[in-house]
């Protein structure tokens, strides 16, 4: 049995904060799988496999030293089952690089998968177009019921019209981690020429709280938590030089079962075996005591709920800044769906 993780890059030290989260991630990951049929490949790697031919360089993570360390005898992106943690890449690249390598990479694999050299992929290869954000125009437009902030998308700035003349959101349609969202009026708008890489939202600042929604294979509802009193992406120290002053706390969240019925069909609707649905959030009361228990039941009974987006198995699965800590049984979910057949 042979488990294939593409990652972002094979280290540990992407960003300082999360070395404690990625180190207990892939010890999981390892753990749950047998660490010697595991190995991790950089989508970097992966893509140069794809564009100049086979042998893509695996790592082993080794859970002694805390860091990856390269596997001589194992090469390529052949396996019983590819898990896609990341589609991104390591270094700075142009919106239209990263439709060309994701399309590469999803016709590549549906290749393999074709020829028996891969068993599976995870999330499955369907999924990719949900992390466009341009996706968001479907869930709008086909489910009218489920609220979120009113969704544009324009080709040119000579084509919008109909926005307003408020503040408006924009969001890169291929974005990570809040990167790029800004917070800007119409006529700055207009004076971006490469509008075409961009959504428009409304604003609906300021929010309370953002909730996030865990789901395993088959729909199967696994956990969640709420940040609470969070900054928004245009408020962070970095940005303004200005500290934020939020408290930024993580709570366990205990969602209604509507809402968790909703979930499961934006997870099943985005083609996600794996992946958290977000959500933002306005109050309507402040808590009491800022507990996830009077949070959750505000949530519930008296509150504005927007969907915002679904996050891929690049989510963070716990634990530390989140309330629960899901890696093995995520892991187990997936094999036991996929390699215990």
């Amino acid at each position: 049995m042979k488990v294939k993780f593409i990652v972002r890059e094979p280290s540990i030290n992407q960003e300082e904060w999360r070395n404690d989260i990625n180190i207990h991630r892939y010890s999981s990951f390892n753990e749950e799988l047998n660490e010697h049929n595991v190995t991790y490949i950089s989508f970097e790697e992966a893509m140069n496999e794809i564009e100049n031919g086979p042998n893509a360089k695996n790592f082993k993570f080794d859970s002694h030293k805390k860091d990856f360390v390269l596997d001589n005898l194992e090469k390529g992106l052949c396996a019983d089952l590819v898990i896609v943690e990341s589609h991104e890449s390591s270094r700075p690249i142009t919106f239209s690089e990263k439709k060309e390598k994701t399309t590469k990479f999803a016709e590549y694999f549906s290749n393999l998968i074709h020829k028996n050299l891969v068993g599976n992929v995870v999330n499955s290869l369907d999924s990719i177009p949900s992390q466009d954000k341009i996706w968001l125009l479907d869930i709008q437009n086909n489910f009218p019921s489920i609220k979120l902030p009113k969704t544009y998308f324009f080709g040119s700035p000579e084509e919008i019209n109909g926005v307003g003349n408020d503040l408006v959101v924009i969001k890169p349609r291929l974005g990570l981690a809040g990167r790029g969202i800004e917070l800007i009026s119409l006529d700055q708008i207009r004076n971006i020429r490469n509008i075409h890489e961009y959504i428009i939202q409304e604003n609906i600042s300021p929010l309370d709280a953002e909730i996030r929604l865990i789901f395993g294979p088959n729909e199967r509802y696994m956990g969640g938590r709420i940040l609470y009193d969070r900054p928004l992406p245009w408020e962070h120290e970095a940005r303004t030089g200005v500290p934020h002053n939020r408290k930024k706390l993580f709570l366990e969240f205990k969602p209604s079962i509507d809402l968790i019925v909703q979930s499961a069909e934006l997870a099943n609707f985005s083609k996600s075996e794996v992946c958290s649905v977000d959500y933002m959030v306005k109050l309507g009361e402040k808590p009491v005591k800022e507990t996830g228990n009077l949070i959750s039941e505000i949530i519930s009974k008296n509150s504005e709920t927007y969907f915002a987006e679904i996050n891929g198995f690049g989510t963070n699965f716990g634990p530390r800044i989140s309330p629960y800590d899901l890696n093995k049984d995520v892991i187990r979910l997936i094999r036991e769906k996929y390699l215990e057949k």
